[in-house]
């Protein structure tokens, strides 16, 4: 049966109370955010190719965006309810930039119907396949051991074996919170732009006990629509995509932690999650150091492999490692001239519009081709490996590179 479309002034909460399915057939603003922006990170307006005028995936363009979408649907049976199509629409109107202060009327009536929609859906789903565990086990094993294993998965805490080798001359410094002011700390390292490792600070946050948990996502959040980039930059099978957190914790991070074979490489990267699920803002407190309110938070949370290639930002950085563990190479701007800034034309177009910002580099770090960037060998760095309940400055205008050494969830402050 086909819908009468709303009058255009019509209020959001007033139509979110006649009918959650209504919020389909409001326009919702699209603000454009060109502020900086990491390589292989989408843009918002990289999600308006191949969806409708409300900024919903439409059937062929799903298909198209994600080969594995099909099988997702076929999996999260509860996006066919009005509830859930409302909050996804919701969802990406913000990840497209919609002014946050419009969505909060709407969001709060209708997210947690839809929370509640995808809790229940998960409970029939996990009954009918603990039904099947359960038959196929062996009678003799214990409870936990017939438990469903993505319950129990966790992002780890400890160090895995394949780390990188680090040149103990080379180490970015630890300090510890309790024992470093804030006067000491603009002194020594933001005054001279040197990055340094502060432990100790996120010992209290509720997020180094919940975040780690792929079900805690899942089962509080798993019904939220997420950008995700899959694959890497440097290949042809890189892509953008969205899909709900459920989705993306158990086809993606869940095989990664088990270290399967086929797992492919996924990440939430440089998502501003907090603007979309403020209730995470409870979860973890800003850093003291620096002084007043960070400008801009950021979730990152990716599978192993995950790579942000070599790059600078306008603003002082913290990044916060909540679970799983980073390889992080920095090089401050003296270093520049050898570092060769990347300009190319070629590639997908979210890596073009941020070559342009003119932020980049063309070296791979871990692998630079010597001859086409001779220079590189030259530059001078300092490197570390982060760990969970670690946080590392990182001062504004410094080159720095990242890979994940495990599947991993941090987030970054930028001032």
């Amino acid at each position: 049966m086909p819908h009468t479309a709303l009058p255009a002034e019509t209020p959001l909460s007033d139509a979110i109370q006649s009918s959650p399915s209504a919020l389909m057939h409001l326009k919702l603003p699209y603000k454009d955010t060109q502020t900086d922006s990491l390589p292989g990170v989408a843009r918002p307006h990289s999600y308006r190719q191949g969806t409708n005028e409300w900024g919903c995936f439409t059937e062929d363009s799903s298909r198209a965006a994600d080969p594995q979408n099909s099988s997702l649907k076929k999996t999260s049976p509860e996006l066919a309810s009005p509830t859930m199509k409302a909050m996804q629409a919701l969802d990406l109107a913000s990840i497209m930039g919609a002014p946050t202060e419009m969505l909060v009327p709407i969001l709060s009536r209708t997210e947690p119907l839809a929370r509640q929609a995808h809790q229940a859906s998960l409970a029939q789903q996990n009954s009918h396949g603990l039904q099947q565990i359960h038959t196929a086990l062996p009678t003799d094993l214990t409870s936990q051991q017939q438990e469903d294993p993505f319950s129990c998965a966790t992002i780890p805490s400890t160090l895995p074996e394949d780390l990188p080798h680090l040149d103990p001359d080379k180490l970015v410094a630890r300090r510890n919170a309790a024992e470093l002011t804030a006067a000491e700390f603009k002194r020594l390292y933001w005054k001279t732009d040197t990055p340094v490792i502060i432990t100790g600070a996120m010992q209290n946050w509720k997020a180094m006990q919940k975040w780690p948990s792929l079900q805690w996502w899942s089962q509080n959040h798993g019904h939220r629509t997420i950008p995700v980039e899959l694959g890497t930059d440097s290949t042809q099978a890189w892509r953008e995509t969205t899909m709900l957190l459920h989705a993306f914790m158990k086809g993606y991070m869940h095989p990664s932690i088990e270290s399967q074979p086929d797992a492919e490489v996924a990440y939430i990267a440089q998502h501003p999650l907090f603007d979309q699920m403020p209730s995470l803002l409870s979860d973890f407190d800003q850093p003291e150091l620096m002084g007043g309110k960070a400008m801009q938070m950021n979730a990152w949370v990716g599978t192993k492999g995950t790579v942000t290639p070599l790059h600078f930002d306008s603003y002082d950085n913290f990044l916060a490692q909540v679970g799983g563990s980073k390889f992080v190479r920095l090089y401050n701007r003296q270093q520049s001239r050898l570092l060769y800034v990347d300009t190319a034309e070629a590639g997908h177009s979210a890596m073009r519009a941020t070559r342009a910002q003119g932020n980049i580099s063309a070296v791979n770090v871990e692998h630079p081709d010597l001859e086409k960037h001779p220079h590189f060998v030259h530059a001078k760095y300092l490197e570390c490996i982060l760990c969970p309940g670690e946080m590392l400055f990182i001062p504004a205008k410094c080159w720095h590179y990242v890979r994940s050494l495990s599947p991993a969830v941090s987030l970054n402050f930028w001032y």
